[in-house]
């Protein structure tokens, strides 16, 4: 090899085609290995979850295309001034070096985008728990939730908020949904068990969120039937409001949840005393809602949130606190569950990925090790 020719880039070719023949041959061969080891045993086929991800190998042409226009470049850099300047500008890497350098860090992306594929081979054991419960919380918006009659200093539904967040809070797995209702009703959050939306969303309700006034419970009780996932676990439904103004007799809506055995737990958000409700809580100065010039005053109604429970086998609880604690209730709706929650055993397929990630994590660091000629070189 010249001076001029630096870097064979034929030699190089060949070098680096018979690398991918070989490196795929033998993965071929590993994997093949591992299906006939698995078809004698229980262990499951080699396989990849996400194949598509296995199209990203073919970004390796252009990559090595633009690796050998880089190192033709280089030959005719230096094949345009003595020698004895090149070796004074930077002492430069023979060919092997080069290859062994792309070879670690392609096998390292190689490497990388076969674990992104997330490979599974045999199974494993994990433990699960069957039938954690799905609560919606059907929460009353009319105009009279803007009532202060418990404090003067937050409305019913300011209270209500409180105390299902910190409901939510002592929450351990079960799936939670928000249906928000007046004259009618819609899904304020879908069923889930990210906590932490639940909570985000639950901030955000308020009473102007529809403007059709009134407490239409049955149309709330139907859209929450609908939430609930086909998976047979228990099914609760926890209805807030101070049960005035009742639009519509929810009998036909209380039958179908009894017979689908979904229970339904009542909590009453008011004083009996009741107070008036406030046009617009953010400004207190727009003063009260009225009728016919007098200031009209909302009453929790306790015999309508009775008669509910009664209809639907449930319970009815009023709240009349600032701070309200639905720890009891919590209890009282896991009591009602009708079936304990029971730990599995379950065989899912194991992913493998981490092999590959190891892999890549090997060549990167002997990437980065120093020849011993560049050790010498440093003397």
């Amino acid at each position: 090899m010249t001076n001029q020719e630096r870097y064979p880039i034929k030699k190089i070719s060949f070098i680096i085609l018979g690398f991918e023949v070989l490196f795929w041959l033998l993965l071929l061969v590993a994997l093949n290995l591992l299906n006939t080891i698995g078809s004698h045993s229980t262990a499951t086929q080699f396989e990849f979850a996400q194949p598509s991800y296995l199209l990203l190998t073919a970004l390796l042409v252009p990559f090595y295309w633009l690796f050998l226009r880089k190192l033709n470049r280089k030959n005719y850099f230096f094949a345009t001034m003595p020698y004895s300047i090149q070796s004074l500008i930077s002492p430069q890497k023979n060919h092997r070096a080069v290859l062994r350098d792309l070879f670690l860090f392609r096998t390292a992306i190689v490497c990388i985008i076969l674990a992104m594929g997330q490979p599974v081979f045999g199974t494993k054991k994990m433990a699960s728990s069957t039938f954690k419960s799905e609560i919606i919380f059907c929460i009353d918006i009319s105009n009279s939730m803007n009532a202060k009659d418990i404090s003067p200093a937050v409305t019913r539904l300011e209270i209500a908020k409180r105390g299902l967040i910190e409901f939510m809070n002592q929450l351990k797995g079960e799936r939670v949904g928000i249906v928000v209702f007046a004259g009618n009703s819609f899904v304020q959050l879908p069923i889930t068990t990210d906590y932490g939306s639940a909570k985000t969303f639950l901030q955000e309700v308020e009473t102007t969120m529809i403007s059709n006034q009134g407490t239409n419970i049955n149309d709330a009780l139907n859209l929450a039937q609908s939430l609930f996932s086909p998976i047979n676990c228990p099914k609760r439904i926890l209805l807030i409001t101070d049960g005035e103004n009742h639009a519509e007799d929810p009998t036909a809506s209380i039958s179908s949840l009894r017979n689908q055995h979904i229970g339904l737990f009542v909590l009453g958000i008011g004083t009996e005393n009741g107070g008036p409700i406030l046009r617009n809580p953010d400004r207190p100065e727009l003063g009260y809602v009225t009728e016919n010039d007098r200031t009209i005053i909302s009453k929790v109604n306790v015999d309508l949130l009775k008669s509910l429970a009664l209809k639907a086998n449930g319970s009815a609880t009023l709240c009349s606190s600032e701070f309200p604690d639905f720890s009891q209730l919590l209890t009282e709706i896991n009591q009602n569950k009708g079936e304990k929650t029971r730990d599995l055993q379950l065989e899912v397929q194991s992913e493998q990925y981490h092999w590959f990630v190891a892999l890549a994590i090997v060549c990167l660091i002997l990437l980065q090790l120093p020849t011993l000629k560049q050790l010498r070189y440093k003397k």
